[in-house]
């Protein structure tokens, strides 16, 4: 039998998306996270790395987009204050 090494199971996709296993179970039943596909009857869960790699790709053009669309309005500008340095108060 020879293995398919473009085919990862549920852990192996977890760790190719740097999250937990819970994590991805919770974004497939969200309908938020890459779709799996099954192997003839297997219940089990794969995915193709190619796949993984195009929904990062996704997640990541997404994101910069909503964060560009932030940046670019000036009326998102907040103020911060200066923070204080951290330890002990001094005596006066």
């Amino acid at each position: 039998m020879t293995t398919n090494t473009n085919v990862l199971t549920i852990e192996g996709a977890a760790a190719r998306l740097c999250v937990s296993v819970g994590a991805l179970r919770a974004r497939l039943r969200r309908g938020t996270g890459p779709k799996p596909f099954r192997m003839g009857d297997s219940q089990r869960l794969f995915w193709r790395k190619q796949d993984l790699d195009a929904w990062i790709d996704q997640q990541a053009r997404e994101q910069g987009a909503a964060y560009a669309d932030v940046m670019t309005d000036p009326g998102n500008v907040i103020e911060v204050p200066a923070r204080r340095r951290p330890g002990r108060p001094r005596k006066n």
